[in-house]
């Protein structure tokens, strides 16, 4: 098993461990979207603030736009799936096109390596 991490990792911010395997994962173009509907009270919250004051209120607007949105299961076909979606999600409509290009080239590379795996049937007559 490869310990390198997949290049999509570059677009989720990790947060806790999930289980013994996978950490709960936030899509970074959607956490973007949900800190900039969060900015009005965040500003508000800051706007007099000392130093310290300013440093933990951005962090509790880090942490209240993870809650925002859902969490993904911080492996690549989670992050496939998140990114251009799947049958049963849409895709992610706040991700950069560059994470959805990544995504589109890994889902490719992936179908190909099956299709040249896959069994060849003969047919007879």
């Amino acid at each position: 098993m490869s310990t390198k991490a997949n290049v999509l990792w570059k677009y989720f911010h990790k947060g806790e461990k999930q289980n013994s395997a996978h950490y709960a994962t936030y899509c970074l173009g959607c956490l973007n979207n949900a800190k900039e509907s969060l900015r009005e009270d965040y500003e508000e919250r800051v706007r007099d603030a000392d130093e310290a004051t300013r440093f933990n209120e951005e962090q509790k607007w880090f942490d209240d736009a993870c809650q925002a949105v859902p969490s993904v299961r911080g492996d690549k076909h989670a992050f496939i799936a998140h990114l251009i979606g799947s049958k049963a999600n849409k895709e992610c409509e706040h991700a950069s096109e560059e994470a959805k290009s990544e995504a589109r080239a890994q889902r490719h590379a992936e179908r190909d390596t099956a299709s040249k795996k896959a069994p060849r049937t003969t047919q007879t007559k």
